[in-house]
């Protein structure tokens, strides 16, 4: 491109000059020398135009250089932006994987909590219907107890009423047998002796204040030393000792320990400042405590 823009201004330089020596051939020739200066003159101005063509050319070289650079920067550039567009992409597709994930983790994990609600619910209404047979299955067994206990209670009735009847049929034998003795000898009738007072020992203290275990013999159960009346009505006691009636609930019930300073666990002894006294209950055959027994404490 250099080679064009020269030859184009040195052709028109030669131009110029030829134009300008066919018309200073007409002239005179004193005007030849004038001419050829003023032709030297032109010739370095052109020399100098020239000079400032090949810099402006070179200029141009250089803009241009710099354009193909900024041109190539630019696809450069495109490129990097293409190459970060895909890796931005890749990233999208990435946490658009995870997200879904996450999201798909949630739900799941919200679908597991509300069957576990679920299960946990049917448990508890499972709980709830086996507390409400066994409350139903220990009220029918307590029924069933509680039929035992008024059996026993019963049997306890017959077997007493049966003692008494016992001994009364013997003492009939014994009269009869006395009377016909009296009437062999001709003697006069004697009267019935009177038993004596009768020793026994009660067992716990039951329900609301009652003895329903009567031993003859002093057992290990054996809590209350008694004395019944002849009839077997009434009856007074004392307790065998204080290991028997310590830590036994519903003790008070029978026992009344007077005293502020010691308490019946710490106690070493006791004296009965009055017997307790119990009522036969003719319905039941239990003993009723009609008063408990008082002792003072020792230490």
């Amino acid at each position: 491109m250099k080679i064009y823009v020269i030859s184009f201004l040195f052709s028109f330089c030669l131009c110029i000059m030829g134009c300008k020596a066919n018309q200073t051939s007409s002239n005179s020739d004193k005007t030849n020398s004038s001419q050829i200066a003023a032709l030297v003159n032109e010739m370095d101005s052109l020399k100098a135009q020239i000079k400032m063509a090949n810099k402006n050319i070179e200029t141009f070289d250089l803009q241009i250089e710099k354009q193909n650079t900024v041109i190539e920067n630019l696809k450069e550039n495109q490129n990097e932006k293409l190459e970060i567009h895909y890796w931005w992409l890749i990233g999208v597709i990435i946490v658009s994987i995870i997200v879904s994930i996450i999201v798909s983790t949630l739900i799941s994990m919200f679908i597991i909590k509300r069957v576990r609600y679920r299960v946990e619910d049917d448990i508890e209404r499972l709980h709830k219907a086996m507390r409400r047979n066994n409350n139903d299955e220990l009220k029918n067994s307590n029924k069933k107890y509680a039929k035992i206990e008024s059996i026993e209670v019963n049997m306890v009735q017959l077997q007493n009423e049966l003692d008494r009847l016992t001994n009364e049929l013997n003492t009939a034998k014994l009269v009869h047998s006395q009377n016909e003795t009296t009437k062999e000898t001709s003697k006069p009738l004697t009267p019935r002796e009177i038993k004596p007072n009768k020793e026994g020992y009660f067992g716990m203290v039951k329900g609301k204040g009652f003895f329903n275990d009567v031993y003859n013999s002093n057992q290990d159960e054996c809590r209350f030393k008694v004395c019944f009346n002849s009839a077997e009505t009434e009856a007074e006691f004392e307790p065998v000792n204080l290991n028997r009636i310590r830590s036994i609930d519903g003790i008070e019930k029978a026992v009344d320990y007077i005293d502020d300073e010691v308490s019946l666990s710490d106690a070493s002894s006791f004296y009965v400042i009055e017997k307790g006294k119990v009522n036969k209950n003719k319905d039941s055959g239990t003993w009723d405590i009609k008063s408990p027994v008082k002792i003072k404490l020792k230490k």
